[in-house]
């Protein structure tokens, strides 16, 4: 089980057939096996290294507890480390939810290493309900995703992989991602970037407005989607993003 470590915090990484790299980070509460699940992975592998991270309090990877231990720059620098232990200089990067975060990050840390950017359904700007969803982790991991479904249900595994989450750690990191002043901005995309949401997404508007700002996007709405349904729909997703991936090759 490959591991990547950025300063004593095990990154887990899965990398899978070869081609153009390709980095993708799940959201909040998933793990690398969403993409994989939800059929992204057999619809991309016959063009492209895929790599697979779970973030940091997610799937294999350290899941410290400590609000320090999280935030913008330090996941975007587990994305470096990562790329570094699989000997990748520069790769397309793509970003669901909580990974869409993290690649502001990256677009102002490291954007030589990056040819194109993926970012579906998130900002720059802190969750804006952040603080509600510590406060609903602190009752518990199960009554959290009990919650969380009334955006919808969730299959089956995935609903199973969601209570298998450590709630202390995961309630640093959100926390820490409300928190965090780190650099990140639309402007910073030097890069070609695409981003999407489900226009039933309640932060879609947000999405729309913020690709406005970078110098060099597009911006897809889906229609009949929700943030959770954005991810679960890999038929309706990747159509976009192929197209746009094939315009961008490395």
């Amino acid at each position: 089980m490959p591991c990547a470590d950025n300063n004593g915090v095990r990154i887990h990484y899965e990398v899978e057939s070869e081609g153009p790299p390709l980095i993708l980070v799940h959201g909040f509460l998933g793990s690398l096996n969403d993409w994989r699940r939800f059929g992204y992975v057999d619809r991309l592998k016959d063009h492209y290294q895929l790599v697979l991270i779970d973030a940091r309090a997610h799937g294999a990877s350290g899941k410290p507890h400590a609000i320090s231990d999280y935030g913008r720059s330090l996941m975007a620098s587990d994305v470096l480390a990562v790329m570094d232990s699989a000997s990748i200089d520069r790769a397309h990067y793509w970003g669901y939810s909580m990974g869409g975060t993290i690649a502001f990050g990256l677009a102002k840390l490291a954007p030589d290493r990056f040819e194109s950017m993926i970012v579906g359904a998130a900002t720059h700007e802190a969750p804006p309900n952040a603080t509600r969803m510590a406060e609903g982790l602190a009752t518990g991991i199960e009554a959290f995703v009990t919650a969380l479904e009334a955006r919808g249900p969730l299959p089956p595994p995935t609903r199973a992989a969601f209570l298998a989450n450590d709630a202390e750690a995961l309630s640093a990191c959100i926390l820490a991602l409300a928190q965090d002043n780190a650099p990140g901005n639309p402007e910073d995309f030097a890069m070609s970037c695409l981003a999407y949401a489900g226009e039933d997404d309640e932060g879609c508007a947000r999405f729309l407005e913020m690709s406005t700002r970078m110098p060099h996007a597009s911006f897809v709405a889906l229609p009949g989607l929700n943030h959770i349904t954005g991810l679960l729909r890999s038929d309706i997703v990747l159509p976009h993003v192929t197209a746009f991936l094939a315009k961008v090759a490395i």
